[in-house]
């Protein structure tokens, strides 16, 4: 069983159609129609029904000439104004002092720059100056753990009582 008499349902179904066709209305910019809904729901869907839609294309075309004349009003309306008043005097002070702070942080970094690239050129020329260095190093390590090497094993040899036979010393190919 409804809430709602047959009377009330009709009274609500005309007072939906109603707001939907005044919300139609206002969104197409369309002129309103009434209908009498609460006599006849077929003639009401025919009605609705035989009214043109609008075209989604043909609404965007439309807001979007309509967005574009705002845009050219208030264009309009702010060069209006911008011809009504006077133009500010200049400090040319403070427009000198701006454009030389501009070139002042141009040649620091400029210049900050140059010093990065300087040093990083040091650093390799060092690196290749000390490699020759650091491979010489290592070959003098390796010599000294022979070297050491072979005073244990003379001290070995020495403690037994043996004859003493001293093992060869590594030679060192030096360039010339």
């Amino acid at each position: 069983m409804s809430r709602y008499s047959d009377e009330e349902r009709q009274r609500i179904r005309a007072e939906s159609y109603q707001t939907l066709q005044r919300v139609d209305a206002v969104l197409a910019g369309a002129p309103q129609q009434n209908i009498d809904v609460a006599s006849d729901d077929d003639a009401f869907v025919e009605a609705a029904l035989s009214q043109p839609l609008e075209d989604r294309v043909e609404r965007w075309k439309r807001e979007a000439e309509e967005q574009t004349a705002r845009e050219q009003r208030a264009v309009r309306e702010r060069r209006r104004s911008e011809h009504r008043v006077e133009p500010a005097p200049v400090n040319l002070d403070l427009k000198i002092a701006e454009a030389l702070a501009g070139e002042r942080r141009f040649i620091v970094e400029v210049i900050g720059e140059t010093v990065a690239e300087l040093v990083e050129r040091q650093r390799e020329s060092i690196n290749d100056a000390l490699r020759p260095l650091r491979i010489e190093l290592a070959e003098l390590k390796i010599a000294h753990a022979d070297a050491k090497v072979a005073i244990a094993e003379l001290r070995a040899q020495q403690s037994g009582g043996g004859i003493i036979d001293p093992p060869a010393l590594p030679q060192r190919d030096r360039p010339n």
